[in-house]
């Protein structure tokens, strides 16, 4: 069986192509590796954006527009999303997760345990039962000193220091976003 790839532009892609995987297998798990953990609504969302909504609506909450593209939901249960290197949760989202038991491993949880067991222990969670896993990729998880395309939006505004996504725990880059992309008060680069 082969495997697509698909890339985009924006993580909203994400709607479109885990429904395309879900309509064919009903039990896909979704490894969400992200700086952001896109489980907002449009009553938690700081900033009204779409592309912070996708995980949440594929997980079928949220406005029916999104929530049932291709005419049905969810397309993911909740039990089967794990999402990797957060590190900029607005707090409407941190209820939600919570709530629904999503498992996020954040930037100091990759530091704490290394990237290799917390994918191993991702696999686990998504795969549960040998379900197929859509794996999710959004640049901005990335360090910009090994992918200096890969910035979010609020690191151009900030004027945050290039190393920061990478300083051990985050703390520089979730403080400086905190000031910016949380709000919602820019969505491109300058």
């Amino acid at each position: 069986m082969s495997s697509p790839l698909i890339l985009g532009g924006d993580h909203s892609i994400a709607l479109g192509s885990i429904s395309g995987v879900a309509a064919v297998h009903k039990d896909v798990g979704v490894i969400w590796i992200d700086a952001h953990t896109d489980f907002n609504t449009e009553e938690t969302t700081p900033s009204g954006n779409i592309h912070g909504m996708i995980l949440a609506a594929l997980a079928g909450l949220g406005n029916e527009r999104l929530t049932h593209i291709d005419g049905w939901s969810p397309k993911v249960q909740m039990g089967s999303i794990v999402i990797v290197g957060a590190r900029d949760i607005d707090p409407g989202e941190q209820a939600l997760l919570r709530e629904h038991h999503v498992h996020v491993f954040t930037m100091p949880d990759i530091d704490r345990l290394g990237m290799a067991q917390v994918m191993q222990q991702a696999i686990a969670r998504a795969g549960q039962d040998g379900h197929p896993i859509h794996l999710s990729l959004d640049l901005d998880s990335l360090d910009p000193r090994e992918a200096p395309g890969g910035w979010y939006a609020c690191a151009w505004r900030t004027e945050l220091p290039r190393g920061a996504p990478g300083d051990g725990d985050g703390r520089r880059f979730s403080a400086a976003c905190s000031n910016g992309c949380s709000r919602g008060q820019l969505n491109s680069r300058p």
